[in-house]
């Protein structure tokens, strides 16, 4: 069985990255599940490799990170399999140790990374992204990382719609420096944020901030809509230091503001 860390169908997820971790271990997957989420990756958990090929063809992740201990095959055998029943996902091997001889067959069999035992959070995480954005072609040099918010940042998105005199509050699904994924109360709701369009007024509530931003609409898709924020108010300070916890929380003590 699989269990998804953003409780999230894998369909709805719009054009987010999907990651299936698979470990015999509840620590590792769970402690690798977490970082990838706030980073704004949808990811899927397999305790068995086996779980994981069932889903495969109905929906092939673009990324699988495989802890080869304790599995019923060997690590060649697992990429082997892996390979043949979806040829667009990119494997990751996690091991405890690999000689230059498996190094270089791994190499020869597709895989796209080996990490060596435990996942450090400040390296692995930047790979991970750097292979995700090399998959999708998105350029490192204009790409800043998409964190997700978890419960205790308490941050929401009040906007009002053209058509309604009442402020609704929006749920704010990942957020970088430079905009946001924005999920809306309903299909229908703020006709007027549609791709392409600019110039609208909302705030950001930060916990106890409140921060005025003006908005530029990138995608939208069902619910799901994709905003740049033109403009940061006064209060940009309480935003400049969201991001930089959210960065630290994800990627470890690394600078808040740096580029992928």
């Amino acid at each position: 069985m699989f269990q998804t860390t953003t409780g999230q169908e894998r369909n709805s997820e719009g054009n987010r990255f999907i990651a299936a971790i698979v470990s015999r271990s509840l620590l590792t997957r769970q402690s690798i599940a977490r970082k990838l989420s706030l980073v704004g990756i949808t990811v899927f958990e397999y305790r068995h490799v086996d779980a994981l090929l069932q889903s495969v063809n109905s929906a092939a992740p673009d990324l699988v990170l495989i802890d080869s201990d304790g599995q019923a095959l060997e690590w060649n055998a697992l990429v082997s399999l892996l390979k043949i029943l979806s040829d667009r996902t990119h494997l990751i091997l996690l091991v405890s140790s690999l000689n230059v001889d498996h190094t270089i067959e791994a190499a020869n069999n597709g895989v796209a990374a080996i990490f060596i035992k435990p996942y450090k959070e400040e390296e692995h995480t930047e790979r991970v992204l750097n292979l995700l954005n090399d998959i999708r072609q998105i350029s490192p040099k204009r790409l800043l990382p998409r964190y997700t918010p978890d419960l205790t940042a308490q941050i929401h998105l009040e906007y009002l719609p053209s058509d309604d005199g009442v402020i609704f509050p929006i749920e704010v699904r990942n957020i970088s420096q430079k905009g946001a994924q924005l999920l809306l109360p309903y299909s229908g709701f703020a006709k007027e944020l549609q791709p392409g369009s600019s110039g609208f007024p909302a705030t950001l509530v930060l916990g106890t901030s409140r921060v005025g931003v003006y908005l530029r609409v990138v995608y939208r898709e069902g619910r799901i809509v994709g905003v740049v924020f033109e403009h940061i108010g006064d209060r940009r300070k309480a935003f400049t230091t969201l991001i930089r916890e959210l960065s630290k929380r994800a990627l470890g003590d690394i600078a808040g503001d740096r580029r992928w």
